[in-house]
């Protein structure tokens, strides 16, 4: 095995750093609570891509490697929380050098959800590694169409003071009637 891909790097990797601050953005972006003192009891922090649909949001969390009933999905008050464990393999002592690039041990991902999806619906799958959540929108969240009414109707015609058309009928019919003088 070639040595220099099992060397110990002196100090973090330009790379490693540009990754962590695109965690820190991107747990910023979605409004990761994790405080400080849970990040340390963690030993690594799965990527995740959202999407964004008309009705639903589309969460998918890279945990390649742990079995389904390892992985922790919870949801409470807007919040949901993926945690779970990778177990190092095991080999024998005498097969050589190693270079891992792998995380290792306890994950842990928390994201405030959006204003406006509906928690009691959300679904979790698990397929190739891949954990993925659909997080739908509530009713009122989902875009709808506005029909546009003229001045003299509804609301507005209320507020502007101008009988809606039935009403107008009505003191017709009263009108003519002899109800009204």
């Amino acid at each position: 095995m070639n040595q220099s891909l099992i060397a110990r790097r002196n100090g973090p990797s330009p790379l490693w750093d540009l990754r962590r601050e695109m965690d820190r953005w991107l747990n910023d972006t979605w409004g990761s609570l994790r405080s400080s003192a849970e990040s340390l009891d963690y030993d690594w922090h799965p990527v995740c891509d959202v999407e964004e649909e008309g009705d639903h949001y589309l969460m998918s969390v890279e945990v390649p490697g742990i079995p389904r009933d390892q992985i922790k999905v919870e949801c409470v008050d807007n919040r949901v929380t993926i945690s779970g464990e990778r177990g190092h393999e095991t080999r024998k002592k005498d097969e050589g050098g190693r270079y891992l690039e792998r995380s290792y041990g306890r994950f842990y991902r928390s994201f405030i959800l959006p204003v406006g999806v509906d928690a009691d619906k959300i679904e979790a799958s698990y397929t190739d590694g891949v954990l993925r959540l659909y997080v739908p929108k509530s009713e009122s969240a989902k875009p709808r169409k506005i029909k546009v009414l003229s001045e003299n109707t509804g609301f507005f015609g209320k507020l502007l003071g101008q009988p809606s058309k039935e009403k107008e009928s009505r003191v017709s019919d009263e009108t003519r009637s002899g109800k009204i003088a």
